[in-house]
């Protein structure tokens, strides 16, 4: 009798020890998907984090490419003023477009095509170049080849 005795108890406290365990288990998963979250969120901020330089210097290459673009627009409609051949490759100036990027931190919106960087050469932009002008009429100090027709 003893022993059916000692066997129940063992059996009640293996049930009690068995609901202890799942529980602290069950806790233990949910621990375990939290920190994958974490651990994903981190990835994505140290990611983003590093690009910031990245997306610096692509953005200061675009503003760079824009400036060079627009003294090209102003030499080339300087050399039309002297009548000069065409420079343009294209009948007017067009606008320059380059994929833009999402670096925050927060939730992107995803891919779109309307995420775009874009410069338009406009009369204002063509017309700080005018030195080019200038320089095409003589008025700059530049000695201007004098036409022989």
């Amino acid at each position: 009798m003893a022993t059916k005795e000692n066997t129940n108890k063992a059996a009640s406290a293996a049930k009690d020890a068995l609901l202890s365990v799942q529980d602290m288990l069950a806790k233990a998963r949910a621990e375990v998907i939290r920190l994958e979250a974490v651990k994903f969120d981190a990835v994505i901020v140290y990611l983003k984090t590093g690009a910031r330089d990245e997306h610096t210097k692509y953005n200061d290459a675009f503003a760079e490419l824009s400036r060079s673009y627009d003294a090209l627009c102003g030499i080339a409609n300087a050399l039309v003023a002297t009548g000069h051949a065409d420079m343009m490759t294209t009948g007017l100036p067009i606008p320059i477009t380059a994929p833009g990027f999402n670096v925050s931190t927060g939730p992107a919106p995803g891919p779109s095509e309307f995420v775009t960087m874009t410069h338009n050469v406009t009369e204002t932009r063509i017309a700080r170049s005018k030195f080019w002008m200038q320089g095409a009429s003589g008025r700059s100090g530049i000695p201007m080849p004098i036409s022989t027709t």
